[in-house]
C-alpha cells in the first residue's frame, strides 16, 4: 500500500517537473545530468512489528514523509506566483535578513554557489542558477542510536523541517520582489551534496554525504535557487575542506561498517567528472527496512569529535610525511 501510494505520488510529481524541461528562461540540465531515484519505492518500507514502534511509524514517520512529498509539489507549483520581472541585486541588509531568517528556522549553516547544470536531475529544469544552500543539524544522540526508530523519526523530521524552510525562504524572497525556486531535501530537483560542497559548506565523503566543519555528516540539506546575482558565492576552486578527501581515503570506516555494503571501495567517476559513492539499489531497501539506517553517519569520526581536531592531526601527519619524503630524496641524491 505504501509503495503503491509512493509510486502514484512520484509519478504525478514527475509529470509536473517534466513540464519545466525545455521551458524558455529556465536553466536546463547539463549533458552529464543524472536521473532521480525513487527512494521511497525502492525496496519497500517495512512496518515495525513492535506495537510502540508501529504507532510511531504510522503517527510520526509516515505523516512527516507525506509532508515532505507535498513540499515537493509546492516547490514546483509555487513558481506560478514568482515575480514576472524579479529583482536581481540585493543589498547587504537583505543578505543579513536571509541568514537571520534561516537561523530562526533552525538552519545551522548557509552557503552560496553558482549551480553546475550537471547537478540538475535530467527530467526537469530550474528557474535560476544562483543557489542558497541550507544545512540543518541532525541530533547527535539520535544518530548514535542508529539504526533505531528514534533515529528514523529524527531523520524524517529533519528532512521535513529543512525542506519546509527552503519553501518558506522562497516565499520570503518572492514577497520582496525576488524570484525563487526551492529544492526540497527529499527528492528535490538538484543533487544536493555536491552543490553544498561547491557552496563551501564541506566536502562529500566516501559515504556520499556532506562532511561539514561544524557538524560532520550530521546534516540534511535543501536549497533555494534565486534571481539574486550578487550573492557571496564560494570559490569552488579553493574549497578549504578539500583535505577531507585525503582523510577519507585513509579512514574508510563507513565502508567497513556499512551493513548492506552499498558504499563503493573505489568511488566511481562518471563522464563529466561527477562522483558516485553509493549503490542506491543496495542502500535504500536496507534504509527502509532498518529505521532509516544512519550507520555510516554514526561511525564517521567527524560525528563524534570536533572537525578541527582531525584537521590538525591530518596536517601534522602531512608535514611529517613531507619531511620524511624530503629526507629520503636527499639521501638518494
Amino acid at each position: 500500500m505504501i509503495q503503491w501510494f509512493s509510486k502514484i505520488m512520484m509519478g504525478q510529481l514527475e509529470v509536473i517537473e517534466k513540464k519545466l524541461k525545455g521551458k524558455e528562461g529556465f536553466v536546463q540540465p547539463g549533458p552529464y545530468a543524472r536521473k532521480s531515484f525513487d527512494f521511497l519505492a525502492a525496496g519497500g518500507m517495512s512496518v515495525p512489528s513492535d506495537t510502540k514502534e508501529k504507532k510511531q511509524f504510522f503517527f510520526k514517520v509516515l505523516p512527516m514523509i507525506a509532508k515532505s512529498m507535498f513540499g515537493n509539489f509546492h516547490m514546483t507549483k509555487s513558481l506560478k506566483i514568482d515575480p514576472s520581472k524579479p529583482r536581481k541585486m540585493a543589498n547587504p541588509q537583505l543578505l543579513e535578513k536571509i541568514e537571520a531568517f534561516c537561523t530562526t528556522h533552525g538552519v545551522a549553516m548557509v552557503g552560496y554557489t553558482k549551480l553546475n547544470p550537471n547537478y540538475i536531475f535530467d527530467h526537469t529544469a530550474v528557474k535560476y542558477d544562483n543557489v542558497i544552500v541550507l544545512a540543518h543539524e541532525m541530533n547527535e544522540q539520535r544518530i548514535q542510536e542508529a539504526p533505531s526508530m528514534n533515529t528514523e523519526v529524527m531523520i524524517q523530521e529533519t528532512y521535513k523541517d529543512v525542506g519546509g524552510t527552503a519553501n518558506k525562504l522562497a516565499r520570503f524572497l518572492r514577497m520582496r520582489g525576488y524570484g525563487a525556486h526551492a529544492s526540497h531535501s527529499v527528492r528535490g530537483n538538484i543533487i544536493l551534496p555536491p552543490v553544498a560542497q561547491d557552496a563551501g559548506l564541506g566536502w562529500v565523503g566516501r559515504n556520499g554525504v556532506l562532511l561539514t566543519e561544524k557538524l560532520g555528516p550530521r546534516v540534511r540539506l535543501a536549497a533555494v535557487m534565486c534571481s539574486i546575482e550578487n550573492l557571496p558565492f564560494a570559490d569552488k576552486e579553493n574549497n578549504p575542506n578539500e583535505w577531507i578527501r585525503n582523510f577519507c581515503d585513509m579512514c574508510g570506516r563507513c565502508i567497513k561498517k556499512c551493513p548492506p555494503k552499498d558504499l563503493y571501495e573505489k568511488t566511481i567517476q562518471r563522464e563529466g567528472g561527477a562522483l558516485t559513492h553509493v549503490d542506491n539499489k543496495l542502500c535504500y531497501p536496507y534504509f527502509h527496512k532498518n529505521y532509516g539506517c544512519g550507520v555510516c553517519l554514526k561511525v564517521c569520526p567527524f560525528s563524534k569529535s570536533d572537525f578541527r581536531v582531525y584537521k590538525k592531526a591530518f596536517e601534522r601527519n602531512q608535514r611529517k610525511t613531507e619531511k620524511r619524503n624530503k629526507k629520503v630524496k636527499k639521501e638518494i641524491l
